[in-house]
């Protein structure tokens, strides 16, 4: 009987069988390990969705705590106490928000209004009467009316705290040309005239208190510190004595020092002049062709700015008759100089005596709206020889000045303007 022989594997053979299956089983393995990770890792990638919070960007980007620095944006001061190694950086642009930010960020499409500079000129800390009897007294140097809306106004102690006077969304008006805006403490605002008050009652200044304007972008237009204020410009003025103020050596000066441009003075608030239009013959002002107001029953209210002192001329060398002041009318209308005067102090007495008065000079005295004018000494015949060629209105006295005298142009014996007072 034949049996048929059964094949088998050897022992060498089994052993190769066997290696090659099981690394064909750990090549899959593998494969199917990285091959997923690697998916993974795509669904999980960092985003820089912009509509992510802040937080999450800046996660995303977070080194392990062993290579942290600390990232500093336009710090003027950084921190003291601390090892951490710092990297100055420039401070973070909507582009790193993305698009949606920049778009959606607050005036954004609003283009930065150009700057217009407003200048302190007088300041009044109080009196002995009142400690609220106080105002500060704005004064435009451009050649264009400003206006004021969402400026602010704001004050520091001693000690630097800071604090609102006017806020943003109280200060309202508009500063014409050359002209002049009065903000007192509320109890006093009818007093002088003024165009806004302190936002609250329970506000005040004194003598030692550092002031701000800012205009509507949040820029600094002027600053004015006295004595131990704060802050100052250049170095702080001289404190005032109670009842005084501190103001302009002249209205346009303005070197960026307290001390060289301001004195201690008398208080001589301007403002603009309200004058009430009354059903009459003789109109106070000329305000052709609009001569509804003057038919209207009841009274209207024209606000107009104070004619103001622009030049003055005293004697010169072998002429002691070569004196002139040059004043300006910075109003769009015509202004009527009836109840203007022309006033010198002289130094040593503090005697005031009038250069020249309007008050009788009826139609003679209506001065063209933004149009200069003169007082001229009557012996001064160069002078007025060139003022009529040129077409300049003048008025003449046989008054004169000199250099120890300060002058002032008064409206209804208040002081409006002032050169040296």
């Amino acid at each position: 009987m034949i049996r048929a022989r059964k094949k088998s594997l050897s022992g060498l053979g089994q052993i190769a069988f066997i290696t090659a299956g099981t690394l064909l089983a750990f090549g899959f393995f593998v494969f199917a390990v990285s091959g997923g990770y690697f998916r993974s890792f795509l669904e999980t990638r960092v985003s820089l969705n912009p509509e992510a919070p802040l937080s999450e960007k800046i996660g995303a980007f977070s080194p392990k705590p062993s290579q942290k620095t600390k990232i500093v944006f336009d710090s003027k001061k950084p921190a003291a106490s601390s090892n951490v190694p710092e990297t100055q950086v420039p401070p973070l642009t909507a582009d790193f928000f993305g698009a949606s930010f920049a778009e959606n960020k607050p005036g954004a499409e609003e283009a930065e209004k150009p700057f217009s500079k407003i200048l302190i000129s007088e300041v009044l800390f109080g009196t002995k009467n009142s400690a609220r009897e106080e105002f500060v007294e704005l004064f435009n140097p451009n050649d264009f009316d400003v206006d004021l809306s969402s400026w602010e106004l704001r004050k520091k102690t001693e000690s630097g705290q800071d604090s609102v006077l006017v806020s943003a969304e109280k200060f309202s008006g508009k500063i014409l040309s050359q002209g002049y805006f009065l903000i007192s403490h509320p109890d006093f605002s009818e007093k002088f005239g003024a165009g806004t008050g302190w936002s609250s009652k329970s506000y005040s200044i004194s003598e030692n208190n550092a002031i701000y304007l800012f205009d509507s972008s949040g820029r600094l237009a002027d600053l004015l510190g006295c004595g131990s204020a704060f802050d100052y410009e250049g170095s702080s003025c001289s404190t005032p004595e109670s009842g005084k103020s501190v103001s302009r050596k002249a209205q346009n000066q303005d070197t960026n020092n307290n001390l060289g441009d301001f004195v201690v003075s008398e208080v001589s608030p301007k403002n603009p002049v309200v004058l009430a239009l009354l059903p009459s013959s003789t109109p106070l002002l000329s305000l052709s062709p609009s001569p509804s107001l003057l038919q209207s029953p009841a009274a209207s209210q024209v606000s107009l700015t104070s004619a103001q002192i622009k030049e003055v001329q005293f004697g010169l060398t072998g002429s002691l008759n070569s004196d002139f002041v040059k004043m300006f009318n910075p109003n769009s209308v015509n202004l009527d100089l009836k109840d203007y005067k022309l006033v010198k102090k002289t130094a040593s007495s503090g005697n005031e005596t009038s250069l020249k008065s309007w008050r009788n000079d009826g139609s003679d005295g209506i001065i063209p709206a933004q149009a200069y004018f003169y007082w001229v000494n009557s012996n001064y015949q160069e002078k007025i020889s060139e003022l009529q060629t040129q077409g300049i209105r003048f008025f003449m006295t046989t008054g004169t000045i000199t250099e120890t005298n300060g002058v002032a142009l008064k409206y209804q014996d208040a002081m409006v303007s002032s050169i040296n007072w």
